[in-house]
């Protein structure tokens, strides 16, 4: 027969609770593969250990494991399983709705490796592994600390033969269980054979020791793990295997589904064995045991029944609404995540008892009435918790009014309710500009300071002190109360003349037509117009509202268009050059009273006839601006041309042995905007003996070696491009006398 041992220590710390050392464990193998009459199975070792306290031990760095045979002998005394892959435990609490204990920091580290064992027909496999020691604080057994826990599995014959593998447990135990509160943990394991399973409480199995004595079986780790039979734990009585806990009534489990209930009520820890039965067939195939320990403390619910409804919130509300005012209570109870149903139970007088699952309670669709009632949590759960309500639901109202003013005449403007009671109660009126009360009948009338959209309220409140208001704007837009006023604008032909406002009331709002006073319409608040025609214009305005109110405006003369001055100017002299800079403005412009010359880009006259004198040549834009009376304008724009002139007269002899003006050949004259300039000496072979593109260079009569020439007569050729770019050849004599 298989046997599987399984030791789990959970912890929960409280001031009752001392763990120091490993809490848990277990080891089951599974069948993978035959070869060769050697089955291959893969050996699971489960260690859990209290993280909480950094002086606590840690994982087996690796595990060393040991497997013996039925026959008392070892088959091999260590094994190495490696080094676990370790996980941190959260969320293993018994109560889905109690609040995480303190502290409670729990590791699981896992070991796996695979072996290859000789099918034998007569002998079991024992794989082992021992660890002491339990917790001192263990309530159930008697000198805890004393008791270590062995972790075994046993594959038997018949399991090699049927390449069984063994029961595991589907799920890790509840860390922490609350005292005073019905545990309900589904214990059960699933296998892989679909072998029946059948469940057992049980006596833990002891195992290792506290190291006092050199026998290896007292050691707190035994090398080699030692052989079975193995002891149990003794329990302090009243409790024992079967037992455990106690509880009211007492915890237990269920032989067929592994499930298991009860309430216990004694705070501490408590190790309880679980043993499950695998049959096959109705045979007997093997026997699982898991130890496990459970940490019994007082717990506090997370949930908090809390509601809220017309700015009233709390686990105990009174309100009173009006008609549909409210639509529901709210629920802002907490903590969220542990609330799994919600209950309102409804009262009323003469009204049968209702209930409902939402999560808030919709009181809209009610009739009228007293109703009181409960909002409950999780009802039937251990964490339910309850709020109370009552309230009153009173026959609604609705605020409506009216208005209309005659916009022609600013008299005011009247409002009229219209606001209704569901029952026909009684009902007092609060007519409001602001926060400025100004009537309380159901008929009244009110002026306004000026035009303008304005906020009118109208607050109601019956009998019950139900309220109920309005808000509605109302767009007050009266004729201005002043005549429209238009001073005259005056303007130059042609004229393009903006408008402006004729009245400060006057906005975008109204709708206003002019009539320009020459045939033509526009409309606008600031229309522009373009007057081409000297005259005086008579202006007519036609003024509309947003009701439909008009007024008229007639301004005769309204706009007055002046005629320009005519600009005109002539000047002396015509031809104008760098010898003869200066001219005389004439001016002949009709109706002028100013006068403005600018003059190129530079210079500007404000005389009537003035003169200047260019400082350039080219040509040279003079424009004349002329002003009326009116201030009208005119110009007119003359150019002249101020000639550039260069005069270059070629001598016939010169003196180069001499001191003076003649003792070099070269142009004499003005040379005034000459931009190429080449003169050339030739002899009377046609040589050229002399050439230079300075006009102010001339020849010396000497040669290059600084002799002179003979005297005689030498050919002249001159080249000249002017500034306005006419070419001139000059030829000429240049007798040398020396």
């Amino acid at each position: 027969m298989l046997i599987t041992v399984v030791i789990f220590l959970t912890l929960f710390i409280t001031s009752t609770v001392d763990a120091k050392h490993i809490i848990g464990g277990y080891i089951n193998y599974e069948y993978l593969s035959t070869n060769n009459n050697m089955n291959r199975y893969r050996i699971t070792l489960r260690i859990f250990r209290d993280c909480g306290d950094p002086q606590n031990g840690g994982f087996d760095y690796p595990a060393q494991l040991s497997i013996a045979t039925s026959d008392g002998k070892y088959f091999q005394r260590n094994f190495s399983m490696g080094n676990p892959t370790v996980t941190n435990l959260t969320n293993l609490f018994s109560n889905p709705c109690i609040s995480k204990p303190p502290d409670v920091c729990v590791q699981e580290g896992v070991y796996t490796t695979t072996i290859d064992l000789p099918i034998d027909p007569v002998k079991s496999y024992y794989i082992i592994y021992q660890r002491c020691c339990r917790n001192v604080s263990i309530f159930n057994i008697i000198n805890p600390g004393e008791y270590g826990a062995t972790y075994y599995t046993e594959i038997t014959p018949l399991a090699q033969q049927l390449r069984n593998s063994s029961p595991t447990f589907k799920t890790i135990p509840p860390i922490a269980v609350c005292g005073g509160f019905k545990i309900a943990f589904d214990h059960a394991a699933e296998d892989k054979d679909g072998d029946s399973l059948a469940y057992y409480m049980v006596s833990p199995i002891n195992g290792g020791g506290q190291g006092n004595t050199f026998q290896n079986c007292e050691q707190v780790s035994p090398q080699p793990d030692c052989l079975p039979p193995y002891d149990s734990v003794v329990y302090r009585p009243p409790f024992t295997g079967q037992k455990p806990m106690g509880g009211s009534p007492a915890v237990s489990i269920n032989s067929s589904t592994g499930f298991l209930s009860g309430v216990p009520n004694i705070v501490g820890q408590f190790v309880v064995g679980i043993r499950v039965d695998e049959y096959r067939n109705g045979q007997l195939l093997s026997s699982s045991i898991r130890d496990f320990q459970f940490n019994v403390a007082d717990c506090e619910k997370t949930v908090r029944a809390e509601i809220s409804a017309d700015k009233k919130k709390g686990k105990d509300i009174v309100f009173t609404f009006c008609g549909d005012e409210l639509t529901e209570i709210k629920n802002s109870s907490s903590l969220e995540a542990s609330i799994f149903d919600y209950t309102w139970e409804l009262t009323s007088f003469n009204k049968p008892d209702t209930t409902f699952s939402t999560k808030n309670l919709i009181v809209s669709t009610l009739e009228y009435g007293d109703y009181s009632g409960f909002m409950i949590l999780n009802k039937g759960l251990q964490c339910s918790d309850t709020a109370t309500f009552q309230f009153t639901k009173f026959p609604g109202l609705q605020a409506d009014f009216s208005f209309s003013y005659d916009t022609c005449k600013a008299e005011g403007v009247a409002f009229k309710s219209h606001s209704t009671s569901d029952v026909g109660l009684p009902l007092s009126l609060n007519w409001l500009e602001g926060n400025t009360t100004f009537g309380q009948d159901t008929a009244v009338n009110h002026t306004f300071p000026g035009s303008g959209n304005y906020d009118i309220k109208l607050l109601i409140t019956d009998t019950n002190n139900c309220v109920d208001s309005l808000i509605k704007t109302l767009p007050y837009f009266p004729v201005p109360d002043k005549v429209l006023a238009l001073k005259t604008i005056e303007g130059c032909v042609p004229a393009e003349i903006k408008f402006p406002k004729l009245h400060p009331d006057l906005d975008n709002t109204y709708t206003i037509t002019w009539d320009f006073g020459n045939g033509e319409t526009g409309v606008g608040l600031n229309p522009i117009h373009l007057y081409p025609v000297v005259a005086n214009y008579d202006i007519r305005v036609h003024v509309v509202d947003q009701v439909g109110c008009e007024y008229d405006g007639f301004f005769p003369s309204g706009v007055k268009i002046h005629d320009l001055p005519s600009a005109g100017f002539d000047f002396t002299p015509k031809n104008v050059s760098n010898l003869q800079p200066e001219i005389s403005i004439e001016d002949s412009s009709i109706d002028a009273t100013e006068w403005l010359y600018i003059l190129g880009e530079r210079d500007s006259l404000n005389a009537q006839n003035p003169s200047y004198i260019f400082q350039d040549t080219g040509w040279v834009t003079i424009r004349q601006i002329v002003t009326n009376k009116n201030n009208c304008k005119d110009t007119i724009d003359l150019r002249v041309d101020v000639v550039p002139i260069n005069t270059i007269f070629m001598p016939n002899a010169f003196l180069p042995a001499s001191t003076g003006e003649n003792e070099e050949f070269k142009p004499i004259g003005n040379g005034f905007g000459i931009k190429e300039y080449k003169m050339s000496i030739y002899d009377r072979y046609g040589n050229e003996v002399f050439n230079t593109d300075d006009f102010n260079q001339g020849w010396s009569g000497k040669t290059k070696k600084g002799d002179y020439y003979p005297n005689g007569v030498y050919g002249v050729k001159v080249r000249l491009l002017g500034p306005r770019g006419e070419v001139k050849n000059l030829i000429g004599k240049a007798t040398l006398i020396r």
